[in-house]
């Protein structure tokens, strides 16, 4: 079962999306909705894979105790850490995320790239 979450958390996914000028926190809303827009693309991913086996309609998620690990002012990137906690997984109860929000060059867009620890 733990195999599962595994493939969950260790696949890594960026999404780009626009913002203003600054790259958003580790913290602020668009980066946690984007976070959990991942999430929910792993959790339908293994769903299809596991062909029926896995019901996650109704799996709850959030993302608990962010920190900021490290704020590179020349980039204006962060890494942050997270705990993704779980309501009806069968899987977890919990795991600890890590993700990194950088902006493009330009300054219109920015990266959240999303990957588990262990």
């Amino acid at each position: 079962m733990k195999f599962m979450l595994k493939i969950l958390l260790l696949a890594s996914m960026t999404f780009l999306v626009a913002c203003g000028n600054n790259t958003p926190k580790c913290s602020d809303q668009e980066t946690q909705n984007l976070v959990l827009e991942i999430v929910q693309e792993h959790l339908d991913q293994q769903a299809k894979e596991s062909m029926g086996f896995l019901d996650i309609s109704s799996v709850k998620y959030k993302i608990e105790s962010i920190r900021t690990t490290n704020y590179n002012k020349q980039v204006d990137s962060y890494e942050c850490a997270a705990d993704l906690k779980f309501e009806g997984y069968p899987l977890a109860e919990s795991s600890s995320i890590t993700y990194t929000v950088e902006s493009t060059d330009d300054g219109k867009s920015f990266y959240v790239s999303v990957s588990g620890l262990e």
